[in-house]
């Protein structure tokens, strides 16, 4: 626990440190000189995870948790243009109680595509995320969104480039 979980607001003193064990299995196929694909399967095993109670009033460690999944991702690249999309879909739960996890969306899509020109940039970064439990202690599931950002950017050198954002 870091000094907020332990002293700040919702913080408790008498929190114990998370541990955990990680497995990964995963597999890279080049595709062609240009393009990739990339399969993870995921498991972790988290003691004494640390979340927020239900009324929202003070830290607490949750015994034995787990997260297992699968990532999958595919690039490519097309003379001036580059393509990504990204995948992950979990299931994140208390393993005591059967309940999700706290505010863990059960599936996030990324979506990324840029022209590169000269020493210009255009990017866009798209983000889908489901809906997800907002806690144990209530049945309120918070409702999924999107992300969308924009950038162009110019570099002068190596060192140097100028960049504008919109999010």
């Amino acid at each position: 626990p870091d000094h907020t979980d332990r002293f700040g607001s919702f913080g408790n003193p008498l929190l114990e440190p998370e541990t955990s064990k990680s497995i990964e299995l995963g597999i890279i196929f080049d595709l062609s000189t240009q393009s990739r694909f990339q399969l993870s399967l995921f498991n972790n095993q988290i003691d004494q995870l640390i979340e927020v109670n239900g009324g929202f009033t003070q830290m607490i460690n949750i015994d034995e948790t787990e997260i297992k999944g699968v990532e999958i991702s595919y690039s490519n690249r097309l003379e001036k243009w580059r393509y990504r999309l990204d995948a992950v879909f979990q299931d994140a739960k208390n393993k005591l109680t059967n309940d999700p996890l706290s505010r863990r969306a059960k599936s996030t899509l990324n979506a990324q595509v840029s022209y590169h020109h000269g020493l210009w940039r255009v990017a866009s970064f798209v983000s889908l995320i489901s809906s997800r439990d907002d806690s144990s202690f209530n049945d309120t599931i918070l409702a999924g969104y999107g992300l969308v950002d924009l950038t162009a950017s110019y570099r002068f050198s190596r060192q140097s480039q100028l960049s504008m954002r919109i999010d």
